[in-house]
């Protein structure tokens, strides 16, 4: 269920919380399409080790990338007692259509100011550009028709890639500006491809793409894609398409059933984790959203939560191939925002869906924070700060023997 919540949620947010100026900025001379090929190689792209500074690995997010100086005063000051205490990252996602609201004309305001706002905080930022999010193309609108592809436009067709690429050449100077470390190129689009097989392959090209054309612009930032928890665990062919394609692939984690959308039981947490990460044969793990809800529909409440996040935490810090885990939510919903919330998302589900699951739905959409609607830390908030030094640097704790190589790599 989370699948399909997340995009509207992101939009609502975006809509409702961030009253930036805008400013649009002319585009350089669209990238010729002898150029772009030239990126195109016959072999699999292998993404190096993610490059940030050993020891990174805890960062948090808001839902929505909502700004951050829009949030209640006592949740900012939270996120800088976070940031002072060593937590270094912040999951950011972006929509297409917002950065290029009309061809080859680019507004980046809204991305810069949050991005100032980070680096005032010491907070790197892992960005998802949101190619295609969860069951979603996030594509301009002049490429698409009734939400889906222009007849006779493919993912990977040229005049897509072109447009990308000079959407790339604007965006990556920011980035680097920004010290942004990651660049992802779509969330949770199993979704979508369990429905339409047929777009997989060419999803995959236009991300090798991507990654190849990032890397020749902008070789310090790690590429790569989020799918969900189910498709790693499940071994879905969209997450084995990407491996066997040595395209980088991190997770959105939540130990949650996806059967009923309860969940897990705390003693059952650890080897669900695990499970998902034993998937990875080792490979370098990036967890863009680590979710522990405190809905008492789903079977959890905060005592759940703040036992979750240890249970996942204390794992991470023993795990070097997790490079990165960002805690999703940090602050709730509330009130009429959170009525708000639930009336734009469970409209048309009642009746739809058994009564107990909307129930939990509703609630889910206004209590993952680890902090509440004013800002004020839920028992999790303060597990998880308890444990940040033990996730940062030469504090990080280590199995003796696991995976020497990332280990010596670590600790340097």
């Amino acid at each position: 269920m989370k699948e399909m919540i997340d995009r509207s949620a992101r939009a609502v947010v975006l809509g409702l919380g961030m009253i930036i100026a805008c400013a649009s900025t002319p585009a350089r001379d669209e990238p010729g399409l002898d150029r772009l090929r030239m990126l195109q190689t016959d072999s699999r792209y292998v993404d190096p080790l993610i490059r940030f500074p050993p020891g990174f690995s805890i960062g948090t997010t808001l839902y929505g990338s909502a700004s951050i100086e829009t949030t209640a005063p006592a949740a900012r000051r939270q996120l800088e007692r976070a940031a002072q205490s060593g937590m270094q990252g912040f999951t950011y996602y972006l929509d297409w259509p917002d950065l290029e609201p009309a061809p080859a004309t680019y507004d980046f305001s809204e991305l810069e100011a949050n991005l100032d706002a980070l680096e005032e905080r010491g907070l790197s930022p892992l960005i998802n550009l949101t190619l295609i999010d969860i069951e979603d193309l996030i594509l301009p609108s002049d490429l698409l028709l009734e939400d889906d592809l222009l007849p006779g436009l493919r993912l990977n067709d040229p005049r897509l890639e072109s447009r990308l690429a000079g959407l790339l050449d604007q965006l990556l100077p920011i980035l680097e500006a920004h010290e942004a470390w990651f660049l992802g190129f779509g969330n949770e689009m199993d979704a979508l491809f369990e429905t339409r097989p047929e777009l997989l392959d060419d999803y995959v090209e236009l991300v090798q793409f991507a990654v190849h054309y990032t890397e020749q612009l902008a070789p310090a930032l790690t590429t790569g894609v989020v799918v969900t928890t189910s498709a790693v665990l499940e071994n879905r062919p969209t997450f084995l398409a990407l491996q066997e394609a040595g395209i980088l692939t991190g997770m959105n984690y939540a130990p949650i059933r996806q059967s009923d959308f309860t969940v897990l039981p705390t003693e059952h947490i650890l080897q669900d984790f695990r499970l998902a990460l034993s998937r990875f044969d080792g490979k370098p793990v990036i967890i863009q959203e680590l979710t522990c809800p405190n809905a008492v529909t789903m079977g959890g409440d905060q005592a759940w939560q703040a036992q979750c996040m240890a249970i996942l935490l204390d794992e991470i810090a023993i795990r070097p191939e997790v490079r990165f885990a960002s805690v999703f939510t940090l602050v709730d919903f509330e009130g009429a925002f959170c009525e708000l919330i639930q009336t734009l998302f469970l409209a048309g589900e009642d009746g739809d869906v058994p009564q107990a699951l909307f129930d939990r739905l509703a609630e889910y959409l206004c209590t993952m924070g680890v902090l509440d609607g004013q800002g004020e830390p839920k028992p999790a908030w303060e597990s998880i700060l308890q444990r940040i030094p033990a996730l940062t640097g030469r504090n990080r704790t280590l199995r003796p023997g696991d995976h020497p190589g990332l280990r010596q790599e670590l600790l340097k």
